[in-house]
């Protein structure tokens, strides 16, 4: 078994800075745009790719899959979004930016399943820690941008900006520790296989170990 991995990359650390500052750049000017608009949709857009790249970068050096791992980070905090289409039953951006309040999965619920089932699909990769990264910092940005029912469907909270900045620093930190751990041959989110894989192999030891019977 490996030993964890605790890499710090000086160009990860500089790319996820640049990245924070073209963000905030991006949302100065999100929040001078009229609700409803595709330039005010497109910009929303940019400022949740641009968090989503701010808390993976930092990350990578410590993943063996690094083109999925990103991909998969930045991809699942643009989609998250295409429920406001689905919400809104419309495919006009000024139907499903004036909503009301968020789509109820923008919720905890719905990174934790998301994370579940990238990593069904593609195990033993971590890609659900990049669904965590990626689907989590879109949520933390809307807590501090009209709320989100983060943890119950009827009920929108919101964040302050402090909170949010501080989250986002312990999610980086969080996922770069994760990310060092040695990777199972299993998922590590799927108990049930890797207890059967113990006992099995628990089984195997055993009848090595047992003596062999003398048939008289």
């Amino acid at each position: 078994m490996r030993s964890p991995r605790r890499l710090i990359h000086p160009r990860s650390i500089a790319g996820s800075a640049l990245a924070l500052l073209v963000t905030s750049i991006f949302h100065r000017s999100w929040k001078n745009q009229q609700r409803g608009t595709t330039r005010h949709g497109m910009l929303d857009m940019a400022c949740h790719f641009g968090t989503a790249c701010a808390v993976t970068l930092p990350v990578l050096p410590n993943t063996e899959y690094k083109r999925e791992f990103g991909l998969v980070a930045i991809g699942s905090a643009i989609t998250l979004d295409l429920d406001h289409v689905l919400a809104a039953r419309s495919l006009e951006v000024n139907s499903w930016m004036t909503m009301p309040s968020r789509p109820p999965t923008h919720s905890v619920a719905a990174m934790i399943g998301l994370a579940w089932l990238v990593e069904r699909i593609a195990p033993g990769k971590r890609l659900w820690l990049a669904v965590s990264l990626g689907v989590g910092s879109h949520l933390l940005r809307d807590l501090a941008t009209g709320g989100a029912p983060l943890w119950h469907p009827k009920r929108v909270i919101t964040w302050p900006v402090s909170l949010v900045a501080a989250t986002l620093l312990i999610l980086t930190a969080s996922a770069w520790f994760l990310a060092g751990l040695p990777i199972q041959k299993r998922s590590i989110i799927a108990p049930k296989r890797r207890l059967r894989q113990i006992a099995h192999r628990l089984n195997t030891e055993q009848s090595r170990r047992a003596p062999a019977r003398t048939v008289l």
